[in-house]
């Protein structure tokens, strides 16, 4: 892939950057998926086509790539596309008729409640000292806490905690400022690893860092590192594999469970949609079966004890069969209506049949078939051949059978 970067998709970083607020990763990531694109095609970003942009999609479907990660590449370029006519750079967007591929709609993954405990006690190893052990706890808890994303966590600072009213203040996405709640847990975790754990690991670095979370040697955790610690600290607690999201889904899943109102999860993971927190209205299986045992009226314990003190009602004695289009018995020669509404059945069928026959003749249509009509008939050729064979028949039987009367 080439290094070099076309004029057009700096000014289109700098629009996203200044105008937009996009994150320093969300930039690093727009300008890795335009590079590519353009070192693909092999031509700058005036030049490029229709044609490009589908050989481009066609390359993407033979990585194997998610279509999750396909759209997000065709988003990027529809972006950047619209930028370019915006500024009058190129006359018509390449992207109008490129569409991106269907994805299915996935419930978020959570964790169990008991699992996060497991998490969150995990024993530390032999070559990790207590401050580790400690910081990785605090990390484990806040995650628990407050919901806040990985990004927000390592560039958090120390004068944006506040343990005395458990809050902490953190950048999310676009640089927007929010303050996220802390438990009770978390701040006692909070509490010992800054009295304890980050004064030991602040020793060992030779600046002083503003970070909240610091590392062994370093002023500043990584992403890699915080990512990395929750998969060995899962391991060691005999859990599946954790990545920092997880925690975030389990946050608003565990808050629906237990009643919290939907625009509450909104603020407190910082959604800026309500539809983005909609995805959590999903609910664990115990939670639908406590549900069901609840309110279904043949599961309900409660309702179940005052059934016990009910009069059954008494069966219904047998009688005759009524009509299903009044209270009558029905006749004998219908199973499901009576003398009257038999009749009237049978008018009906046969106005329909009159008129779908006036129609067929109208149109010269034969009556019998969808093939045109004979001139001045009713039926089509075959069928009046048809009619006149039988028709043959029967005369030829009756008069066999006269001549055999006769006889």
């Amino acid at each position: 892939m080439s290094t070099k970067i076309p004029a057009e998709v700096k000014s289109f970083l700098d629009y996203k950057v200044v105008e937009r607020g996009i994150a320093e990763l969300t930039q690093q990531n727009y300008r890795a998926v335009l590079c590519e694109f353009f070192s693909f095609i092999g031509r700058g970003p005036i030049q490029a086509n229709e044609v490009d942009i589908k050989r481009y999609r066609s390359s993407l479907f033979d990585r194997k790539l998610i279509p999750r990660t396909i759209t997000h590449h065709l988003a990027i370029l529809r972006e950047f596309f619209k930028f370019l006519q915006r500024d009058r750079l190129i006359k018509r967007d390449p992207m109008v008729r490129i569409e991106s591929p269907k994805m299915w709609k996935r419930l978020p993954r959570y964790m169990a409640e008991i699992d996060i405990q497991q998490l969150v006690d995990a024993p530390g190893t032999n070559r990790l000292r207590e401050p580790l052990s400690l910081r990785d706890r605090a990390i484990c808890e806040t995650f628990y806490a407050s919901g806040i994303r990985v990004s927000e966590l390592i560039s958090a600072k120390l004068m944006d905690l506040d343990l005395n009213s458990g809050l902490i203040t953190v950048f999310g996405k676009g640089s927007k400022e929010r303050i996220a709640p802390l438990g009770r847990r978390a701040v006692d975790a909070l509490r010992a690893y800054l009295t304890v754990a980050r004064p030991l690991l602040q020793q060992r670095n030779a600046r002083i860092s503003p970070y909240l979370f610091i590392g062994y040697r370093t002023l500043e955790l990584t992403r890699q590192a915080v990512c990395y610690m929750l998969r060995a600290r899962a391991k060691r607690a005999g859990i599946a594999h954790v990545y920092p999201h997880l925690l975030r889904h389990s946050v608003a899943t565990h808050m629906l469970d237990n009643g919290a109102n939907l625009r509450v999860i909104q603020e407190i993971l910082g959604h800026v949609d309500i539809s983005t927190t909609e995805i959590y209205t999903h609910v664990s299986a115990a939670h639908v079966s406590s549900v069901f045992r609840n309110c279904h009226p043949r599961n309900n314990p409660k309702r179940a004890q005052i059934g016990l003190f009910q009069t059954p009602a008494p069966p219904l004695a047998p009688g005759p069969a009524m009509c299903t289009q009044c209270r009558n018995p029905v006749c004998e020669r219908s199973k499901n209506l009576c003398e009257l509404h038999l009749r009237l059945n049978g008018a009906a069928s046969n106005d329909s049949h009159k008129r779908a026959h006036a129609q067929k003749k109208l149109d010269a249509i034969c009556v019998n078939c969808d093939e045109p009509a004979v001139k001045g008939r009713v039926q089509c050729e075959r069928h009046l051949r048809l009619n006149r064979e039988a028709t043959l028949r029967i005369s030829s039987a009756k008069r066999r059978a006269q001549k055999k009367f006769a006889a």
